[in-house]
């Protein structure tokens, strides 16, 4: 495919109209600040589940703390990965859908050989 040919819809970064550009930096913008404030208060929620989850436990069995120090900390990070890749998945996906103004943003596949 010729990287010059255009689809209909296509719309270059020249032909965008101040209120464009503001629309499309808003959008993302506060797209991104609801990202960061919900994954912030989600992964404080799994790490206070999982932290006490492992606390009664403890307490239960009577563990001393270094004891269970070292599962906690892997625990909570195999949870916070897994939180923030399906976030991340999340996120993504909202900003290409989403309508900025007039605008959205697509997803072109393009040749690998052509790049």
């Amino acid at each position: 495919m010729n990287e010059e040919a255009t689809l209909p819809a296509e719309v270059s970064l020249h032909e965008l109209s101040r209120g464009d550009w503001r629309s499309l930096i808003w959008g993302v913008w506060w797209r991104g600040f609801v990202f960061l404030l919900a994954t912030t208060l989600a992964g404080a929620l799994v790490g206070a589940v999982i932290g006490v989850g492992f606390g009664i436990a403890a307490a239960v069995a009577k563990a001393p703390v270094n004891a269970y120090t070292i599962p906690l900390q892997i625990c909570c990070v195999v949870a916070g990965l897994a939180l923030a890749i399906w976030s991340y998945r999340f996120y993504i996906t909202w900003v290409v859908r989403a309508r900025y103004g007039s605008l959205r943003l697509a997803l072109v596949r393009v040749d690998a050989g052509s790049a």
